[in-house]
C-alpha cells in the first residue's frame, strides 16, 4: 500500500523553517561588512552583511537602530547580535539584528569620528567664523547643571576677578537622554531673550566619554555655531576633547579655566589702567612743553618784539637808493622816485600781512598752550584731590571717610576731612 504523501505549501514550510532557524540561533554574534545598504522611511533598516565567501541578508527594526550611535554605510565592517530567521513573506533567509557595533572601533568613537567629519567639510570649525572673547565682559551667561561642582568652581572665581560680573545661570542637564536638547535649547534662549549677554560658558565637569556624549551631540553643536553670542567650550578635564570644543569661539580646559579665561584678575587690570593713565601724563606733559617752548619762540622774535625796525630798514634803503639816482641822473630823478614810492607802499602792505600772520599765529599757540595747562584747566572752576600720600584721588573707592585730603584751586589749596562718600 502505497504511503500517503504530505504536500507543503511555499508559506506553510517557510513558516516551519523559520521557526526551526529561530530555536537552533535565537541569539547569536556575527561579524561582516555592510553592503547594499538601504534605510527605510519607517526607521528600519535594511542591508547585506557578506564576508570573503558567503553573504546574508540583515534587517535592523526601528526601535533597534534607534540608539545606534554612529552612521550605518556600506564598507563599514560590524560586529552584530541578533536571530537567524526567514521572511516567510519573500522566503528569504536573514538575520534580524537587535545590536550592533563598528568592527575594532567602539560605537562613541566612530560617531565622533564621523560627525567630526561631518562638521568640518560643512565649515562649522572654520576659524574665520570664530567671535573674539571682550576683554572685560559685563554680563555673562552660563549653561550647565546646577548641581555639579562645575558651577560652585566657577563662581568662586569670578567672584573673587571681578565682582561686579552680571551672571546669568541657565540650569540645564548635562547628561541622560535629554541633555542635548536642554542644552542646545539654553543656547538659543539665550540668545533669543539675552542677546545684551557679552559671552557665554557652556559646558559641565569630568566624567567618562558616555558622561560628556551630550556636548558631542550635533544638535549642540550647530547651535554653539548658531549663536551671535561668544562661546566659551569648557566640558570635562584638560584631556577630554569633544565636538563643542571644536565648534565654540574659544575651547576652555576646564570649567574653572573658563572663568579664569572671561575675566582677568582685578589687580592686573588696575596696573595695565595705571600704566595707560602714566604713558598718557607723560604724553601730555611733552606735548604742552613742545608747544611753550614754540609760543617763546614765537613771542622772542624780533618781529614781534620790534615791529617796526625792519620798516625802518627798508625805508633808510630806499632813501639812499633815491639819493643815488638823484646824483646819476636829474631828469631820472621823479620816475624813480614814483617807482620807489611804489614799493614802498607795497613793502608796508606786505609787512602788515606778515605781522598779522604772525600775531594769529602766536594767538593760536597761546590757546593751545592754555588748553593744555592744567593751571588752565583749574582756572575754568576745576580742582586736584590729593591724598595724604600726595597721590591724585581719582574715584571715591580710593579715600574713606575721616580721612585728610588736599584740594588744589586755580589759586591757592584747601585742605580738609572727609565727611562723607556718596
Amino acid at each position: 500500500m502505497q504511503q500517503e504523501r504530505y504536500v507543503f505549501k511555499v508559506s506553510e514550510l517557510n513558516s516551519l523553517l523559520k521557526d526551526r532557524l529561530e530555536a537552533e540561533f535565537p541569539d547569536i554574534w556575527l561579524e561582516g561588512e555592510i553592503s547594499n545598504y538601504r534605510p527605510n522611511a519607517s526607521g528600519h533598516l535594511y542591508f547585506t552583511l557578506k564576508d570573503e565567501s558567503g553573504q546574508i541578508g540583515a534587517v535592523m527594526f526601528r526601535f533597534a537602530a534607534a540608539v545606534l550611535k554612529f552612521k550605518v554605510e556600506d564598507g563599514l565592517k560590524v560586529i552584530v547580535r541578533g536571530k537567524v530567521s526567514i521572511y516567510v513573506q519573500g522566503g528569504k533567509y536573514q538575520v534580524i539584528i537587535s545590536q550592533m557595533e563598528p568592527a575594532g572601533l567602539g560605537a562613541l568613537a566612530l560617531a565622533f569620528e564621523q560627525l567630526k567629519e561631518k562638521l568640518k567639510k560643512e565649515g562649522l570649525f572654520d576659524p574665520a567664523h570664530k567671535k573674539p572673547i571682550p576683554v572685560l565682559p559685563q554680563k555673562l551667561g552660563i549653561v550647565t547643571s546646577l548641581t555639579g561642582a562645575a558651577i560652585r568652581d566657577m563662581l568662586k572665581i569670578l567672584c573673587d576677578r571681578y565682582s561686579n560680573l552680571e551672571i546669568l545661570i541657565y540650569p540645564v542637564q548635562v547628561q541622560g537622554d535629554d541633555a542635548k536638547n536642554q542644552i542646545a535649547q539654553a543656547i538659543n534662549d539665550l540668545n533669543q531673550f539675552y542677546p545684551e549677554l557679552d559671552v557665554m560658558i557652556v559646558g559641565r565637569g569630568g566624567g567618562s566619554i558616555e558622561d560628556l556624549w551630550a556636548f558631542n551631540e550635533e544638535i549642540v553643536a550647530r547651535a554653539i555655531y548658531a549663536s551671535n553670542i561668544p562661546v566659551i567650550s569648557a566640558v570635562g578635564h584638560e584631556y577630554d576633547v569633544t565636538i563643542a570644543d571644536f565648534v565654540a569661539d574659544l575651547r576652555a580646559a576646564t570649567p574653572s579655566n573658563a572663568a579664569e579665561l572671561v575675566v582677568k584678575e582685578k589687580k592686573t587690570l588696575v596696573e595695565r589702567v595705571q600704566n595707560a593713565q602714566n604713558r598718557l601724563v607723560t604724553y601730555f606733559t611733552h606735548v604742552v612743553e613742545n608747544y611753550r617752548l614754540r609760543v617763546e619762540h614765537a613771542t622772542s622774535s624780533a618781529v614781534l618784539t620790534r615791529p617796526l625796525e625792519r620798516l625802518e630798514e627798508l625805508q633808510q634803503h630806499v632813501d639812499e637808493l633815491l639819493e643815488r639816482i638823484a646824483q646819476k641822473s636829474g631828469h631820472l630823478f621823479e620816475v624813480y622816485r614814483n617807482k620807489f614810492k611804489e614799493m614802498e607802499n607795497m613793502l608796508l602792505v606786505q609787512f602788515e600781512h606778515y605781522f598779522e600772520g604772525k600775531k594769529t599765529k602766536m594767538s593760536y599757540l597761546a590757546g593751545q598752550l592754555n588748553a593744555f595747562s592744567p593751571l588752565g584747566v583749574l582756572e575754568r572752576g576745576y580742582s586736584i584731590v590729593y591724598a595724604p600720600s600726595g597721590k591724585i584721588i581719582n574715584s571715591t573707592k580710593e579715600i574713606k571717610v575721616k580721612d585728610d585730603i588736599k584740594i588744589k584751586l586755580f589759586k591757592g589749596e584747601i585742605a580738609g576731612t572727609v565727611k562723607e562718600i556718596k
